[in-house]
């Protein structure tokens, strides 16, 4: 099933369509982008979020808490292999993802959940600290 985020959706959440500088604001730039409408898909919000829209916020009008976890992990997933080609053999996003679609599942428990969490903020913190020291 596709899920889409409308511009009239948008609206109705008092999406900014001026910036503060007076410039076209984020629901104009919505329009001139993807129409009145974007299918929700790493893809897209990623588009959406390198021309500089502010596009996850509305992530929660369409979906509940269990559908937001995974499509975070469908979108971290869609990354993971940047993660891995930096990190090989770290395996603790990977199996963060596998834990959120099971803990979804009603297969893994909260302190399953919350330990593959923790693991995966530690695996983002080492690979950022890493790639900050290769910028020196």
């Amino acid at each position: 099933m596709k899920s889409i985020l409308t511009a009239e959706m948008l609206e109705q959440a008092n999406a900014c369509n001026e910036e503060e500088d007076g410039s076209t604001g984020q629901l104009d730039r919505f329009r001139e982008m993807f129409g009145d409408e974007i299918e929700v898909t790493p893809e897209n919000f990623r588009a959406a979020h390198e021309a500089g829209l502010d596009v996850f916020w509305a992530l929660d009008l369409i979906f509940d808490p269990l559908e937001r976890m995974m499509l975070g992990a469908d979108f971290a997933e869609h990354v993971l292999p940047i993660f891995e080609e930096a990190r090989p053999g770290d395996m603790r996003v990977r199996d963060c993802i596998t834990t959120i679609r099971r803990f979804i599942a009603g297969d893994a428990t909260e302190d399953e959940f919350d330990a593959a969490a923790r693991a995966a903020r530690a695996a983002e913190a080492a690979a950022g600290a890493a790639a900050d020291e290769r910028k020196w």
